[in-house]
């Protein structure tokens, strides 16, 4: 039985969304105009803007080629009807990070959580190392955040449960694909609780089912509309871009091991390892442990270094599981055991709240680079290379979005053709030294390549060029030392 706890119990839930709400809107007069800090971001505008065109002027095909998250393209596209997109789609950011915050003080309250340990709790769902710059980044990641945190509130309670409920076990896999592990999880646990045998565990299952389909029938429909597949290709893109599943294993795992102490530290004394601690004992635990070890399990399989990029935005989605530790830790039975994770928790968030700052100036930076460093480069390519010419690109986002020139993504996410030559020589070379851009380039009838970088230093992009064959002369010199170069590139003869 769940247990109940008086008004004091719902006072922390509203103040937690009052003061998640004044963040939002703090932000949002801080950036006057909204801008995001990841490049990414601006696929998902391009996406938007292919869908109101109702085809890609830029990279052809559907114009939600290289989506990851459809619902969350949706949300935009629907409310940009309304308002510019990049508006759009910071409204849909902030009220996810609201919806987050919210999910986890209702977890909470419904679990038994006294009312200081909620708003302990909401400090951390709030301040928690880069929660924030997530949350605003301009992709999924915050949605993730937010339906996760609400799944597992509304199925923590088996008897409390309602058909209706399922609506949010369809809309998961929509929103990341590896929530959808989590949706199927959640389902098999609430047709096994409860149950006398397998009649009395389809029929629990078997009631589920049109909730489920309900919450799939939109995003499903809208997929069919403009996309290509089901299933996003981004994934397996990158996989064979950056060919890390075919190291050896031990590089493999320290890679993966490195990325995961990374970012427990980076909230400050490491506290999403007592979430997982918590896991243990957490009602949910035959769901989230799974869960937790099959997600890990997969990237270290894949793409172990992913967990690195964009400051371990990928980690982000397994936060409201360590959030349900959290719970399972605040409400033990004997209130003596409480005690050490209170306190930890209390120290947690001071910690937090302490780098929060930098936190910001962190998403404040990344902001900056975009109006400065990729700004830049997109409007000199918009104005100075042929309208004719052919691009390679592997940021595909901000350069998409001004000029008519054909752009050709070379890791894949927008142009699959790109993904399978990696496949056949990245990939099956296991290194960055192969000539796959080259024969992206040959193949694409290229004259044009925007790099940035840090990315050129990493998998030699522009020396590899150069090996298979081509000529590569920069033609943006007189813009100086920017963080993007443009390169004009032509086969030798």
């Amino acid at each position: 039985m769940t247990r109940r706890v008086g008004l004091a119990s719902v006072q922390p839930w509203m103040m937690a969304v009052t003061v998640a709400l004044a963040m939002v809107l703090a932000w949002a007069f801080a950036l006057g105009s909204p801008d995001f800090p990841m490049d990414d971001a601006y696929i998902v505008q391009h996406a938007v803007a292919g869908l109101h065109d109702g085809v890609d002027a830029r990279y052809g095909g559907s114009p939600l080629r290289g989506i990851t998250s459809p619902l969350h393209v949706l949300l935009i596209w629907c409310l940009s009807l309304a308002m510019p997109v990049p508006w759009a789609q910071f409204v849909v950011a902030g009220g996810a990070f609201v919806m987050w915050v919210a999910g986890t003080v209702e977890l909470a309250r419904r679990e038994g959580v006294p009312w200081h340990g909620q708003c302990l709790l909401a400090g951390l769902s709030m301040l928690g190392g880069m929660i924030f710059y997530q949350a605003f980044n301009g992709l999924e990641t915050g949605l993730a955040m937010a339906v996760g945190a609400w799944a597992l509130t509304l199925f923590l309670d088996p008897a409390q449960v309602r058909p209706w409920h399922a609506v949010m076990l369809g809309i998961l896999p929509f929103v990341r694909p590896e929530l959808g592990l989590l949706s199927a999880l959640l389902l098999l646990r609430h047709g096994v609780l409860g149950a006398d045998g397998w009649r009395s565990m389809w029929m629990r299952g078997r009631a589920m089912l049109p909730g489920c389909v309900a919450g799939a029938l939109l995003p499903l429909a809208f997929i069919w509309w403009r996309g290509e597949g089901v299933l996003p290709n981004t994934v397996m893109a990158k996989a064979y871009f950056f060919a890390e599943g075919c190291m050896p294993w031990d590089l493999r795992l320290a890679r993966w091991w490195a990325a995961l102490r990374f970012f427990s530290m980076e909230f400050g004394l490491g506290w999403p390892c007592v979430g997982l601690l918590g896991l243990l004992v957490s009602r949910l635990r035959w769901v989230l442990l799974p869960y937790v070890a099959i997600f890990l399990w997969v990237y270290l399989d894949r793409l172990p270094g992913a967990l690195f990029h964009n400051w371990h935005r990928y980690v982000y989605v397994l936060l409201p599981a360590l959030m349900a530790g959290w719970v399972a830790l605040l409400t033990l039975p004997i209130r003596r055991m409480r005690f050490p994770f209170v306190s930890a928790l209390v120290v947690a968030v001071l910690a937090c709240a302490l780098l929060f700052w930098a936190g910001v100036l962190r998403l404040q930076g990344g902001v900056d680079f975009t109006r400065r460093e990729l700004a830049g480069v997109s409007q000199w390519v918009a104005s100075h290379v042929p309208e004719r010419a052919t691009i390679l690109v592997h940021d595909a986002g901000h350069v998409s979005l001004v000029g008519r020139q054909h752009l050709v993504d070379v890791v894949g996410l927008k142009t699959p053709s790109s993904a399978r030559v990696h496949a056949d020589y990245t990939w099956a070379q296991c290194s960055p030294r192969t000539s796959a851009l080259g024969v992206i380039a040959q193949r694409s009838g290229a004259g044009y390549f925007v790099v940035f970088g840090e990315w050129d230093q990493v998998f030699h992009l522009t020396d590899n060029l150069r090996n298979a064959g081509w000529d590569v002369l920069r033609v943006d010199a007189e813009r100086g030392d920017t963080a993007y170069r443009v390169y004009r590139i032509q086969p030798r003869h």
